[in-house]
């Protein structure tokens, strides 16, 4: 049985985004459903961690460095250099440059 993030799409490449409960508290301090609600996230979301191609714990990073960390890995991830993955996401006239 396909997980969520497989029958939503087709990912080349699956980036998954962590953070604690402390700290999406801190973010969002009028989004909540409690502790319990994000364990259930969590555990709908398990097969996607467990499958990703990149998984970064965001918890006390600034969205910089958020944008920071994946775009290195997606650079590493393009080993010929031709922009293929950054150049899928960036859309229509990429030049070659993520950031």
């Amino acid at each position: 049985m396909l997980d969520m993030w497989q029958r939503v799409t087709k990912p080349d490449i699956l980036i998954f985004l962590d953070v604690s409960y402390a700290e999406a508290r801190r973010r969002r301090p009028f989004i909540d459903g409690g502790p319990q609600r994000m364990a259930d996230q969590q555990a709908r979301l398990a097969h996607a961690r467990t499958c990703c191609d990149f998984y970064l714990d965001s918890s006390g990073m600034t969205p910089e460095q958020v944008r920071a960390a994946v775009m290195a890995y997606l650079r590493e991830a393009d080993p010929d250099g031709d922009g293929g993955v950054l150049s899928d996401l960036a859309g229509p006239g990429y030049e070659g440059k993520a950031d």
